[in-house]
């Protein structure tokens, strides 16, 4: 099988990143994260003074803005801050609840990162580090004839809906792309590429 073919393919290796890596993986996804970094989840290490307020106690959907509402309902609906409080609990993290109702990591967010880490790897996910994607289009039919894929993956992807995705050293075939590059809150750490 063709290594650069893949279900989904996620531009960004943090929190965002690789929680929608390891939920589509767990749905049999063939699942490829590409990272700028030489490290995952660098934003998360920071967080909570290197605690990670990794959720709230009170999450509802009017605590968010949203240009949509319906979708912050129907996506805490999906999954609940209970869900992922409970993958902390099966994977042993102790936290601590502080004001508000935010709660922390007792001992390190080193906890959280290797959690969801640990996750996608039991998820099967590729993950590429170093990997700065320079652009992403639309693909035309794939066809065995034009040498896109081979035969044998001809079947793993539609054949009239696909991305291509490149960095410096490779191009990438994906059904699905999500961006999850974050945001400019701490620049030196990466995030919101522009696309």
């Amino acid at each position: 099988m063709n290594k650069n073919l893949s279900d989904v393919l996620i531009i960004g290796g943090g929190a965002a990143g690789l929680m929608a890596a390891l939920t589509a993986g767990q749905y049999g996804a063939r699942v490829l994260v590409l990272e700028a970094s030489n490290k995952l989840g660098k934003k998360i290490l920071m967080s909570g003074g290197g605690r990670c307020n990794f959720t709230n106690l009170e999450v509802e959907a009017g605590h968010f803005l949203c240009d949509n509402p319906h979708f912050v309902k129907s996506a805490l609906k999906q999954y609940t801050n209970w869900d992922f409080i409970g993958l902390v609990c099966q994977h042993g993290i102790e936290y601590h609840e502080k004001d508000h109702g935010q709660l922390f990591c007792d001992h390190s967010a080193k906890d959280i990162l290797t959690m969801l880490v640990d996750e996608c790897e039991k998820a099967r996910v590729d993950i590429k580090l170093n990997s700065v994607v320079s652009n992403v289009e639309k693909g035309y039919k794939l066809s065995s004839t034009e040498g896109l894929v081979n035969s044998s993956d001809q079947n793993q992807l539609d054949e009239d809906e696909h991305f291509i995705v490149s960095t410096a050293t490779a191009e990438f075939t994906t059904k699905n792309v999500i961006v999850a590059t974050g945001g400019l809150s701490i620049p030196t750490l990466g995030g919101a590429t522009g696309y």
